[in-house]
């Protein structure tokens, strides 16, 4: 926890620093000239380029103290501890993987507000697959967009990992992960979490940064200062504690839960949907037992798409209907006979409407099984995976997509 006087040497620093940041880059952080206009981050890159170019002692990102959110120390925790814990055969345990988001404050200090579970291996490592790949890539995409829409200057600043039972040090593959991410930021960080280790006086957790990058995987490596925010060692003890005993009373119903939304909801109610009220487009005829979630995003062409393969026939009929009763209200238009046309149109209407009602009684029940099943996932959201990230994000693409054609089917018969 910060003290006023820590808070009070922090502005002096924050006003030292960016007066040397304008005397060295020559640019007014508070300019009014377009030109001179930059992000905070690029000023700071360009600042830390001209102290490491005039070999300056001052600048020394691998030793810079790591601040850490509660809410990136509880997903760290939370997760690692559902795989290796004193409940568990040590003979069992499991390491698991994670990002840090963050931001780099002043050039002076890491800020970790969030920790994001990846994946679990087993006793000896974690190795990533594809899915983890394109989750990576979708969580700094993200990051990115929400670091826009908020003004803030996140990114991924580092990596977390366990290590049950074994305490914390850098092996040769640990020493490897940590080169990428420090190579590409000074700053970047990597976290260990040994659930042995903790007590009410040690939270089981250290940061390690690289001390010599140069030096590749020769270089040595060593602790940095870690400090929170708020609350002391005992208090967040306590909170874990307590999240954790919920955790582990409630994970086996929260696994059951994605394991109906992966299996039964994605799998078998969502293709049911579709066979009978098609919207999309179909996924391939043979990964039918794999039901697929590719970009269904399409522009509708009467003339081909009944002749894609995988052609939603439902949405065919409709869209059919629309353009037949578009065809002979204009015609009816033209003749200039009103009371004809206002009858048919009002005919039209409720055809198609009936048509469109048709999926809902299907539709509102798969939306009620999974919100069902979600209320019991929500709480425990933040320790889930990748893997099990992605049967949700399964779901939530293809109702999106889905309610979306409706949505769109319902805008053109509103407009006959």
């Amino acid at each position: 926890m910060l003290t006023k006087q820590e808070d009070l040497d922090d502005e002096k620093a924050r006003k030292q620093k960016r007066e040397n940041i304008e005397k060295n880059i020559g640019v007014k952080l508070t300019s009014n000239n377009e030109e001179e206009k930059k992000t905070f981050s690029e000023l700071l890159k360009e600042y830390e380029d001209s102290l490491i170019k005039q070999g300056s002692d001052s600048f020394d990102a691998a030793s810079s103290p790591v601040y850490l959110s509660w809410k990136a120390y509880k997903r760290i925790a939370g997760y690692a501890l559902r795989y290796s814990n004193e409940q568990i055969d040590p003979a069992e345990w499991r390491e698991v993987y994670g990002l840090l988001i963050g931001h780099i404050e002043e050039g002076k200090r890491l800020i970790v507000s969030d920790a994001i579970p990846m994946t679990v291996g087993d006793a000896h490592g974690v190795e990533f697959e594809y899915i983890h790949y394109a989750d990576y890539a979708e969580i700094d995409g993200n990051v990115f967009q929400r670091s826009i829409e908020d003004g803030k200057e996140e990114f991924t600043v580092g990596w977390w990992h366990s290590h049950p039972g074994m305490g914390h040090f850098f092996s040769p593959t640990d020493t490897a992960t940590q080169l990428y991410y420090q190579s590409l930021n000074p700053y970047a960080i990597a976290i260990e979490f040994d659930h042995q280790e903790k007590s009410e006086d040690n939270l089981g957790i250290k940061a390690l940064r690289l001390t010599r990058v140069e030096d590749g995987m020769e270089s040595p490596y060593d602790f940095v200062e870690l400090r929170y925010f708020v609350d002391s060692n005992k208090e967040i003890h306590e909170k874990i504690k307590a999240t954790i005993a919920k955790m582990n009373e409630k994970m086996p119903e929260v696994l059951g839960a994605l394991d109906y939304i992966d299996n039964t909801i994605v799998k078998k109610e969502l293709p049911n949907l579709q066979k009978k009220f098609s919207l999309l487009l179909n996924p391939e005829e043979e990964d039918e037992e794999e039901y697929k979630y590719e970009e269904k995003s399409y522009i509708w062409d009467s003339e081909s798409i009944t002749l894609t393969k995988g052609a939603p026939k439902f949405r065919a009929k409709i869209e059919s209907e629309i353009e037949q009763c578009s065809i002979q209200l204009q015609d009816l238009q033209k003749k200039s006979a009103t009371e004809k046309y206002n009858q048919k149109k009002e005919q039209f209407r409720e055809k198609i409407k009936a048509l469109l009602d048709k999926p809902n009684v299907q539709l509102h029940k798969v939306m009620d099984d999974y919100g069902k099943a979600y209320e019991v996932i929500l709480p425990f959201r933040d320790f889930l995976d990748s893997k099990e990230r992605k049967a949700l994000e399964n779901f939530e693409e293809w109702i999106y997509g889905y309610f979306r054609v409706l949505d769109n089917l319902k805008f053109a018969l509103a407009n006959l």
